[in-house]
């Protein structure tokens, strides 16, 4: 009986992960009806769900779960990762953006994933040195982008699901 199972929960995955990317590109777009307002107009999400809904293998509270602690550990990081390059200490700069890496990529955030690498990279080989607090600040913003759209979906429970 099982193996008649997975194949109907696999495939309801799936049409839930193509419905939840319509809805959230519903609710995120500005077109002057359901707009949602944060610090600024989202068009897009700036997240995207497929590799953390792949590892997932089909356990439904773990996509939304893993948002929830993404929501919850990224600002303390975020707070780090400013606050040591706002004190010049590059090596603490390379290693926190080096832990927040795979989270950001976990996540699918891409307009962060070049940000995190060039931060680390110049880090790591001491070179533009005084670009590193500029690429900090954008960072952050980015993230803290993503952390509002993604609390906005969790509160609209797109992340949670009857399977």
């Amino acid at each position: 009986m099982a193996k008649k199972i997975l194949p109907r929960l696999f495939y309801t995955r799936k049409a839930w992960m193509h419905k939840t990317k319509k809805i959230i590109k519903r609710y995120l777009k500005d077109d002057g009806q359901q707009n949602i307002k944060t610090s600024g107009i989202i068009h897009n999400p700036l997240f995207d769900l497929s590799k953390l809904d792949k590892l997932s293998n089909g356990n439904p509270f773990f996509v939304p779960k893993m948002v929830q602690v993404f929501i919850d550990e990224l600002p303390p990081t975020l707070s780090r990762l400013t606050m040591h390059s706002l004190r010049n200490e590059i090596p603490r700069v390379k290693a926190v953006a080096h832990v927040m890496k795979p989270s950001i990529r976990m996540m699918g955030i891409e307009s962060a994933i070049p940000l995190v690498e060039q931060i680390e990279d110049f880090s790591e080989r001491k070179i533009h040195l005084e670009q590193i607090p500029e690429l900090v600040k954008e960072l952050v913003t980015v993230c803290n982008n993503t952390i509002k759209q993604l609390t906005i979906c969790q509160n609209k429970q797109l992340f949670n699901r009857n399977i």
